[in-house]
């Protein structure tokens, strides 16, 4: 659903995509804040608790929540208007009682004729970027399921509960990052061809976005940036690319994807990926890639 603020502001809950229609500035949220914000615009000028924000946005993800993250997530979204321009503030605290959208909110239609621009590589689709902003954020949103495991436990045995739930815990984590390495090495077979014989030439593909320049080597990313955003992650991408040491090849760029946590705190998760192009066809395709993810820097 899309949704229009205060006459000047739009903000796309399926995409992320928060802009300013007046200057043109545009940002992307992640998904745990996409949820924040369109919770809080289907209850405008209303006080929503903590207590409401960990069960519509956390707990029904069988995610856990905590009021720092919460605290931090709407310090990112503040920050997000400021980004794109907005100088007055839409969210406010009531002490004791929650926080509130101060707005008028109106939904708007979806439009499906606009096509996104950037650079493709292959072919690209608008329901395949909606269906595969993967491997960053939609990682973090393991299956409801592994929050609701429960450890065997025998008839008659007396079980500290505490105890119980550390092991739930440590089990679950574990799991996740299990599933966030799984998807770091396969990630790149989402959003790139792969250079092996098929009987299909339709491979499913994403847009990317030149971000900038490191060394030669173009940089890419899977949301559109503000010049000023661009270049504070082109300075982020050349610090984890000299302690990495995934120097610029001939022939090779960069897809680089951190989450908001990392721009704005530099602690957070973070793909990136030095890839090799070669002409195929008439077409630049990938040869292959490195790929280092990292979990939590």
């Amino acid at each position: 659903m899309k949704y229009k603020i205060n006459n000047t502001i739009e903000f796309d809950d399926k995409t992320g995509i928060l802009s300013n229609t007046e200057s043109g500035s545009i940002i992307t949220l992640s998904t745990t804040a996409i949820r924040i914000f369109a919770y809080m615009l289907k209850n405008p000028n209303n006080i929503i608790s903590r207590e409401d924000f960990f069960e519509n946005v956390w707990d029904i993800y069988g995610q856990e929540a905590s009021n720092n993250s919460l605290n931090q997530y709407l310090s990112l979204i503040r920050k997000a208007f400021r980004n794109i321009d907005i100088s007055y503030e839409i969210i406010h605290t009531e002490p004791r009682k929650g926080f509130y959208l101060k707005a008028d909110v109106e939904y708007i239609e979806d439009d499906f004729s606009s096509s996104p621009h950037g650079e493709q590589i292959g072919i690209a689709e608008q329901k395949n970027k909606l269906e595969k902003n993967i491997i960053i954020e939609e990682a973090q949103q393991s299956d409801e399921s592994l929050s609701k495991k429960m450890l065997p436990v025998e008839f008659g045995t007396i079980v500290n509960n505490s105890q119980v739930k550390q092991n739930i815990i440590r089990k679950r984590n574990k799991t996740i990052f299990l599933i966030f390495l799984a998807l770091a090495f396969s990630g790149t077979g989402f959003f790139i061809s792969q250079f092996w014989p098929s009987s299909s030439k339709d491979i499913p593909t994403v847009t990317l976005y030149k971000l900038g320049v490191i060394d030669s080597c173009p940089v890419f990313t899977l949301y559109e940036s503000s010049n000023e955003m661009a270049d504070h992650k082109i300075n982020i991408a050349r610090e984890l690319i000299t302690e990495h040491s995934l120097p610029c090849l001939i022939n090779t760029i960069y897809i680089f994807q951190p989450d908001d946590f990392l721009v704005y705190t530099k602690k957070g998760r973070v793909l990136l990926s030095r890839c090799t192009t070669v002409d195929h066809e008439k077409k630049r395709k990938f040869a292959g890639c490195k790929d280092i993810y990292i979990y939590e820097k």
